[in-house]
């Protein structure tokens, strides 16, 4: 297995013949607005751009797997990471609670629920809750999952 970080919360898993594309935010360096306004000076994000390499990574996913969206944030998935599922058309791993929004935007979505064991590619996936902040952010924000992924060789 080999990890490939792209960019903030967005990698690429490789496993066996699989490309499984984590979180991806795609977008252009600082094309979206700050996470924070209570900074000296906020920056726009993306704070980097992205690799030299990753259209070639991109373009050789066979699956993504994404933490969590339901309120639309965008700091996990953001609109070029709407455009690549959709337009690659591979199977999206997901919180059960997201995948509604995250169909409406044509993305071809794998429910997953919440504390259960499921069948994930050669092996099996097991999502357990994440909390993405505290306090009112952390409200803001909603839940998101995290997930367990196991392997059979």
């Amino acid at each position: 297995m080999k990890i490939q970080h792209i960019r903030n919360a967005c990698m690429i898993i490789h496993i066996h013949e699989h490309r499984i594309l984590v979180d991806p935010c795609l977008n252009p360096k600082g094309s979206l607005p700050p996470y924070t306004f209570f900074r000296k000076r906020p920056r726009f994000n993306p704070i980097v751009g992205l690799p030299p390499n990753s259209e070639s990574l991109l373009s050789r996913i066979t699956c993504g797997l994404i933490t969590h969206f339901r309120y639309g944030h965008f700091d996990h998935l953001d609109k070029s990471g709407f455009r690549l599922l959709a337009q690659k058309q591979v199977p999206v791993y997901c919180n059960a609670t997201d995948e509604p929004s995250l169909r409406r935007h044509h993305i071809h979505t794998i429910p997953l629920a919440m504390k259960k064991v499921s069948p994930f590619l050669t092996g099996r996936i097991t999502t357990f809750p994440t909390a993405h902040g505290h306090g009112l952010a952390g409200m803001l924000m909603g839940p998101g999952a995290g997930y367990f992924i196991d392997w059979i060789l």
